[in-house]
């Protein structure tokens, strides 16, 4: 994307192009400078939303939740008192402190929002492309995995997303290619949504854009690569060139002590003993990637393709 459109990537950016194109986002503010105007605005927010139980402080420039930070309101709303809870923050990742978190946000800004706690949340995403002739191009759609201390933090993602909101999370991220577009982005480009069912209907709360290739793109891109098939925009549903249904798994974090001192050649001869790798006479199994850092730091990346949802959960289950 050109560089001088970055900041349309931003969390602060994002919220502004949310607001342009007409989606419900939560509730919260952006371009937060400093620690001050953090207390300031965890207050103001708490008087929107009374009784709000937490918050979460975002740097305006992160990838896989590594910058948010979760707020628990103090019994007290004073500024004294937020001030001093600010040093209670729970991490997205690991040594993170607020001394480092406050200098970043003095570098790079961030925003505070409310914490969307509820039960059955889910957090999917929608992939498009706006190609150099102004066309906005759907991608493809995905369910997050999200873990980690906070439950933030990117760790996966399965093919498609649920199909009782996924043509209403395609129709929502269509308006925000809009706006991306009018303001001159071309570029590959996710949006990042919560979902949860309310009073018998699916509510979709916009929370970021990705201005960038994310951890959804590879797994897809592979599975055209393997299979020669294409996404259907009516259903968002993906075909093979037979005009098989396929869906997927995967995860480029998949992470244990036990895998290291695995060569590459160990993880392939184990896999070919269970018949996981990707047949492509039948166009399902795994395909692992990022090898490369297996026997040292006991990572990989795979990607489970079964015929079904559920074939390829289990597939990747069994992988792992």
């Amino acid at each position: 994307v050109d560089p001088d459109l970055l900041d349309w990537g931003t969390k602060s950016g994002s919220r502004k192009i949310f607001r342009d194109a007409g989606l419900e986002l939560p509730e919260g503010f952006e371009d937060v400078a400093n620690r001050d105007d953090v207390v300031r605005r965890l207050k103001d927010l708490r008087e929107k939303r009374p009784g709000l139980r937490r918050a979460v402080i975002k740097l305006n420039e992160s990838f896989a939740g590594a910058g948010n930070a979760i707020f628990t309101y103090p019994e007290e709303l004073d500024d004294a008192s937020i001030d001093e809870a600010l040093e209670r923050l729970d991490w997205g990742t690991e040594n993170e402190s607020s001394e480092v978190f406050f200098w970043k946000i003095e570098r790079i800004g961030g925003i505070v929002e409310e914490l969307v706690e509820v039960e059955g949340v889910r957090s999917p995403s929608v992939q498009l492309r706006i190609a150099p002739t102004g066309e906005i191009l759907l991608v493809s759609t995905h369910e997050q995995l999200l873990g980690g201390s906070t439950g933030q933090r990117y760790m996966g993602c399965s093919f498609p997303a649920d199909g009782a909101y996924r043509s209403v999370l395609q129709r929502e991220a269509m308006k925000v290619g809009a706006v991306l577009r009018d303001k001159g982005v071309i570029s590959r480009f996710g949006v990042d949504f919560l979902t949860w069912k309310e009073g018998g209907r699916w509510r979709c709360s916009a929370i970021e854009i990705n201005l960038r290739m994310g951890g959804t793109t590879f797994p897809f891109l592979a599975l055209e690569f393997l299979t020669s098939g294409e996404l259907s925009g009516e259903d968002g549903l993906f075909r093979t060139a037979r005009g098989d249904e396929k869906y997927y798994v995967a995860t480029d974090a998949l992470t244990s002590d036990r895998y290291r001192g695995l060569l590459p050649e160990d993880l392939i001869e184990l896999a070919i003993e269970d018949h996981l790798l990707f047949d492509p006479t039948t166009e399902t199994g795994v395909l692992f990637h990022m090898i490369g850092a297996l026997s040292e730091h006991g990572k990989l990346g795979l990607i489970a393709i079964g015929d079904s949802p559920e074939g390829a959960r289990d597939l990747f289950d069994q992988t792992v």
